[in-house]
């Protein structure tokens, strides 16, 4: 059997039971009240941000004041601790990319730290198992298997229906939040080390830097493999190679023992 069957077999009983069914024995996330739950969208010239830390309601702003929305809610390099971003759509990322890039430089420092914040969840964003910035459906997805098609599993509403949570709103994505990495938290110290020394994040990396981020990339797609075959119901799946042994089966007498003579010295 290949793993496509097994996963087709997970996928409908998923449908018959109505139930997600788990691709892991083990969760990757844990609560993180540091969360920050964020959507951006881009209209004509404007970015528009909602956001909502854990607990707390969501508040939108547009353009450099939705930076400093994020700042004040923890999204920022000057913060003591990481915050984890937290999306359920493919677009938020680029549009505060585009957002931060513009105002990188911003006099205000809540502003410039926000920007350079929103910098650090992108490199992240490209580490697989990070958790400082999680697409929810695509996490979600990692964990479970669904009773539909493959593609719809990248939707937000679906997962929310199967998954029961009635809050569509940003401040309903902590319903879904985990976190995981110790990594993440040394690289924010890093970051905000290079911060303060006067590195320009918006500028393109120089041929060692960019050398040491792809092979930083590289190394967190290695170690979330190998943790991933470290759990029993994913190493199972994986037995599942689909490869078939050719050949002739046969029944052969066992070997008849040689029983040699004792030899006497005189």
């Amino acid at each position: 059997m290949s793993v496509e069957w097994f996963d087709l077999a997970q996928r409908l009983y998923a449908a018959e039971t109505g139930r997600p069914v788990a691709r892991l024995a083990h969760t990757t996330f844990i609560p993180s009240a540091s969360a920050l739950a964020v959507r951006a969208t881009v209209r004509g010239g404007s970015v528009s941000v909602s956001a909502a830390a854990f607990g707390g309601r969501e508040e939108t702003a547009c353009d450099e004041a939705g930076l400093a929305l994020l700042a004040r809610l923890g999204g920022t390099l000057a913060a003591d601790t990481p915050a984890m971003l937290l999306t359920d759509d493919g677009g938020t990322i680029p549009a505060l990319v585009g957002l931060a890039r513009t105002h990188a430089h911003h006099s205000d420092p809540n502003i410039s730290g926000s920007a350079a914040m929103v910098g650090w969840w992108a490199d992240r964003a490209d580490h697989p198992g990070t958790t400082a910035a999680v697409n929810l459906p695509a996490a979600s997805s990692a964990r479970y298997v669904l009773g539909v098609v493959p593609e719809a599993q990248r939707s937000a509403r679906v997962w929310r229906t199967w998954l029961q949570i009635a809050d569509e709103s940003v401040a309903g994505m902590h319903e879904w939040a985990r976190a995981i990495g110790e990594d993440d938290a040394y690289s924010f110290s890093r970051a905000q080390s290079a911060l303060v020394d006067g590195h320009d994040w918006s500028r393109p990396d120089n041929t060692a830097s960019a050398a040491m981020g792809l092979r930083s990339r590289c190394d967190a797609a290695d170690v979330m493999s190998s943790a991933l075959l470290d759990d029993p119901m994913w190493r199972e799946r994986a037995l599942h190679t689909g490869h078939v042994a050719v050949g002739v089966a046969s029944m052969t007498p066992p070997p008849k023992a040689h029983v040699g003579g004792v030899g006497r010295c005189r």
